[in-house]
C-alpha cells in the first residue's frame, strides 16, 4: 500500500505536468500569429477563406488597425477560378500569449466596397466603418443604428481605411449591417449616393 501510494504521488504530478505542457503546446500552435508580421497575417487569413470555389493566388493587406484584444484587417484577394479581384475583411483575437489567431474571415464577391458593422471586443462594443475611400473624398460618416441615433465616424484621408468609434453595449446593428450610413465630404456635402453610384459602376451593381 505504501509503495502504491509513494508511485501514485509521482506518477500523478508527472500527469498534472504533461497534461499542462500539452496544453500549452496547444495553446500557443492556436494563437500563433505575431501582431505585426504581415507574412504570418496575410498566410492565415488566406487558408481561413480557401474553399473550393475560392483558391487564393495572393492576399495583400490594405489596412489593419489593433481595438483592445481584437485586429481588424481589410485586404485584397485574388481569386484563381475566374482570376478576379476582390476585398475581404477578417477579425483576429488575441490570446494570453499576446499572439493571434484569425476568428473571422470573409469577402464580398467584389472588387471594392463600403460597410459598417458593430464589433465586440473584451473591453466593449464598437461601430467599424471600412472599405475604399474612392478618390479619398469622404471626410466622415454618420450610421443610424437601432437605438435610432446617428453614430459619427470620421473617415482617414487613405485609399483602404478601418474607422471606427464606441458605442454602448446593448445598441445593435440590423443583420449584417446598417444601411442607413451617410458619407460626407470635407465642406459637409453628402456624397452618398455618387459614391454609391461610382462603387456600383466598379461592381456592375446598383447600391440603393
Amino acid at each position: 500500500m505504501k509503495k502504491l501510494k509513494k508511485k501514485l504521488l509521482i506518477i500523478v504530478p508527472c500527469i498534472i505536468i504533461l497534461c499542462i505542457i500539452g496544453y500549452v503546446i496547444i495553446y500557443n500552435s492556436t494563437y500563433s500569429i505575431s501582431d505585426n508580421n504581415k507574412a504570418e497575417i496575410q498566410n492565415a487569413l488566406m487558408k481561413s477563406i480557401n474553399t473550393p470555389t475560392v483558391i487564393t493566388k495572393n492576399l495583400e493587406i490594405k489596412q489593419s488597425v489593433n481595438i483592445d484584444n481584437k485586429k481588424y484587417v481589410i485586404y485584397m484577394n485574388t481569386n484563381v477560378i475566374g482570376n478576379f479581384k476582390f476585398l475581404g475583411d477578417g477579425e483576429l483575437v488575441k490570446g494570453r500569449n499576446n499572439k493571434y489567431k484569425v476568428n473571422l474571415a470573409g469577402y464580398a464577391g467584389q472588387s471594392t466596397y463600403l460597410q459598417n458593422k458593430i464589433v465586440e471586443t473584451n473591453k466593449g462594443n464598437y461601430l467599424i466603418v471600412y472599405g475604399e475611400n474612392y478618390n479619398k473624398r469622404i471626410s466622415y460618416a454618420t450610421v443610424k443604428l437601432m437605438n435610432d441615433r446617428d453614430y459619427y465616424v470620421k473617415i482617414p484621408n487613405q485609399e483602404y481605411f478601418i474607422a471606427y468609434c464606441s458605442v454602448p453595449k446593448e445598441v445593435k446593428a440590423e443583420f449584417p449591417y446598417s444601411k442607413e450610413m451617410k458619407l460626407y465630404d470635407k465642406d459637409n456635402k453628402d456624397i452618398t449616393k455618387e459614391i454609391n453610384d461610382v462603387i456600383g459602376k466598379i461592381n456592375g451593381t446598383t447600391i440603393d
